[in-house]
């Protein structure tokens, strides 16, 4: 049994840290690919084909490659000219209810969430949890239960965007910069919960093991 909930810990540890994004490249840069998850691709767009975006970029170990972006996934492209290509196109029907430069707004406040939002209390606090869950409950697979619940506590609240965390404080007075910013920031504040509730949820029940090596329940 204890056994198993470590494998169950490690696999969704392992499962929420990985991702499957667009990778982003660095040199040398060309053309910039906007996505409108707030990324970036740079590389050589080399060609629009079937409402695809192809792009060709340098591997971190130096070789190129080429893929093939939907154009529902991206916002813009800036050419190395300076110019820039207007990709996204609202649409109602297909879900994109915003303008342009509302969208532009959108996509700025998933930036700075992604680069500026951080929750130590949030994390520290589902260490503690998920350490205590695991500690005392370990023979149980209901020690999984403390840290999931306390996650979505955690998630309650509405999201605090204080000035230090944001580019330009003006952007605040954007409602579509705020609605990026808190769905950034919002995913972040689960993703690192989970992580340490089921961190803390591993610890609880190696410490246990030790502590108690000969432990059973008759």
């Amino acid at each position: 049994m204890l056994k198993n909930l470590l494998l169950f810990a490690l696999f969704i540890t392992l499962h929420l840290s990985s991702k499957a994004d667009i990778p982003i490249v660095g040199t040398p840069v060309k053309d910039t690919v906007l996505l409108m998850n707030g990324e970036k691709v740079a590389g050589e767009v080399i060609d629009t084909i079937y409402h695809k975006i192809k792009v060709k970029y340098l591997k971190k170990n130096g070789k190129e490659k080429t893929i093939l972006i939907d154009d529902d996934l991206v916002f813009s492209v800036f050419f190395k000219d300076g110019h820039e290509k207007i990709v996204y196109e609202q649409d109602t029907i297909s879900g994109n209810y915003f303008g342009v430069e509302e969208t532009r707004m959108f996509i700025r406040g998933e930036q700075d969430a992604e680069k500026y939002y951080h929750t130590p209390f949030g994390t520290i606090s589902s260490v503690a949890v998920g350490f205590a869950s695991g500690y005392f409950a370990s023979v149980s697979f209901l020690a999984a239960i403390p840290p999931i619940v306390y996650s979505g506590i955690l998630m309650a609240p509405r999201i605090r965007i204080k000035y230090k965390t944001v580019s330009t404080p003006e952007y605040l007075n954007y409602d579509t910069y705020v609605m990026g910013y808190e769905k950034v920031a919002r995913r972040k504040k689960l993703f690192r919960s989970l992580i340490g509730g089921i961190g803390g949820l591993t610890a609880g029940i190696f410490t246990f093991q030790v502590a108690f090596p000969n432990f059973s329940i008759n």
